[in-house]
């Protein structure tokens, strides 16, 4: 930058054909990740942005699903990738514990991956809904044993009484 070395950059730098990832203005051949350029986020592999790659990266600033290299600001759904479903808005990885809906089935999404292993209650809005497997049964009827002797009893997936 005007002709010195800016060692507060960290961006990416065009040279040669390639895209490489400069960090506090040093070339950096270990990153893998997600670096923001211009509004755009990029997938750096090993220093180098390779448009190759689609998939997620779970690595680097931000974790974010890709798309030849850009992450896929257009996507928000749950994305599934080795087996672990993780939940993307806009694109990059959302780190709550909410209930995400999509396809009619609506998911319990904790810390940003759908929980297939919990079953138990989920508060939403003031309301205690019976997640089974990480999914939200909204047509179970029934009791759930709290507790020796305590019942959570349930209509339409959500909790009406707890004796």
């Amino acid at each position: 930058e005007n002709g010195k070395v800016n060692f507060h950059a960290t961006t990416l730098v065009y040279f040669c054909g390639n895209w490489y990832y400069v960090y506090k203005g040093v070339l950096d051949w270990n990153y893998t990740g997600v670096c923001s350029f211009y509004g755009e986020g990029y997938y750096v592999k090993d220093g180098v942005v390779d448009f190759s790659f689609t998939g997620m990266c779970l690595s680097g600033w931000y974790p974010a699903y890709i798309v030849k290299g850009i992450v896929n600001r257009s996507y928000t759904g749950l994305y599934d990738y080795n087996g672990t479903w993780y939940l993307i808005e806009n694109g990059y990885l959302v780190y709550e514990s909410i209930l995400f809906e999509q396809n009619g089935i609506v998911y319990f999404v904790d810390n940003g991956t759908v929980n297939f292993d919990f079953t138990g209650f989920v508060e939403v809005e003031g309301y205690w809904l019976y997640v089974e497997e990480g999914i939200w049964d909204f047509t179970f009827e029934g009791k759930v044993d709290l507790e020796e002797g305590t019942f959570a009893y349930i209509e339409e997936g959500v909790v009406v009484d707890i004796r």
